[in-house]
């Protein structure tokens, strides 16, 4: 179970820097009311999520099974993880990101300039 977790955290790592290089890098998230959007599902209580996480696993056949858990928990980590990751990019320097595009890298490798 303890091996689920870990997996789970780091999938939900590599689709939060996935999803939030490019959200924030061109502004996109940032004009969605300054990044709320992705707020709203880390604040609501997970308890409101319940009732229609049950109904949508029970409707598709994955009710108690791994992959109902790994849906929940990512939608619950991925917002909560792009929260986290607005202001280690926000703090990394464009003239960094765009010296390395000038040296003739390509967007993906100019994403693990900051790493």
């Amino acid at each position: 179970m303890a091996r689920l977790v870990g997996a789970l955290l780091l999938m939900a790592f590599v689709a939060a820097s996935a999803a939030a290089y490019p959200l924030l890098t061109r502004h996109i998230f940032n004009a969605l009311a300054d990044g709320r959007a992705a707020e709203i599902i880390w604040v609501a209580p997970p308890v409101i999520f319940v009732i229609p996480y049950f109904i949508l696993m029970t409707k598709i056949g994955w009710s108690g099974t791994y992959q109902s858990m790994i849906v929940i928990l990512q939608t619950i980590t991925v917002p909560f993880s792009i929260w986290l990751l607005k202001s280690f990019i926000d703090e990394t320097p464009y003239e960094l990101e765009e010296s390395a595009m000038i040296d003739g890298a390509s967007r993906f490798q100019a994403f693990g300039v900051w790493e």
